[in-house]
């Protein structure tokens, strides 16, 4: 049977590969505009999570199920969301407006290798392995319509880049 059709709600990806902050601004994002954040890495399988945790980069193979879940839970909410979702390639932003019924709008945060390898071996219970860096980078294909934040910025300006990004596309 198919989904009644509802209203398409407002949704802001904001990407990048591992260690950039896209929780962080994600939910400060979220908790200014008093929108839903939501985690994408919650959305993994299990299969997923062990296969980076082993060092393993994931494929777009492995990230089909993981962007139909996530898309599938962004459509249950019916509300504007803000998604932390690193959205690394083409092919997966594709399946996301697909999965969604229209394309969200993006923020990038991208920043210095240095300062991401830094965070990452930093950060503990995370099934993220450092390692993994090299292949995100190398996958990373940065869409022209999203907006890039440098990730050496502080939250607070990061947030502010953000809001103004939005208010320019509203």
């Amino acid at each position: 049977m198919p989904e009644p059709e509802h209203e398409l709600c407002p949704v802001v990806v904001i990407m990048g590969v591992a260690g950039s902050g896209k929780t962080t601004l994600a939910r400060a994002l979220a908790a200014h505009l008093g929108w839903t954040f939501i985690e994408g890495d919650d959305f993994h399988s299990a299969a997923n999570s062990a296969k980076m945790a082993a060092g393993q980069p994931l494929d777009n193979s492995d990230r089909r199920d993981w962007i139909s879940a996530l898309t599938k839970f962004i459509r249950t909410r019916r509300e504007p969301c803000i998604v932390s979702c690193s959205a690394l390639n083409a092919v997966v932003r594709g399946w996301i407006a697909d999965g969604l019924g229209h394309a969200p709008a993006y923020i990038l945060l991208d920043g210095p290798a240095a300062l991401l390898q830094e965070r990452l071996t930093a950060r503990r219970g995370h099934f993220f392995d450092p390692a993994l860096l090299g292949s995100q980078s190398a996958t990373l294909e940065p869409p022209d319509e999203a907006h890039r934040i440098d990730i050496s910025l502080p939250t607070q300006e990061q947030l502010r880049l953000a809001i103004a990004a939005l208010a320019a596309v509203s």
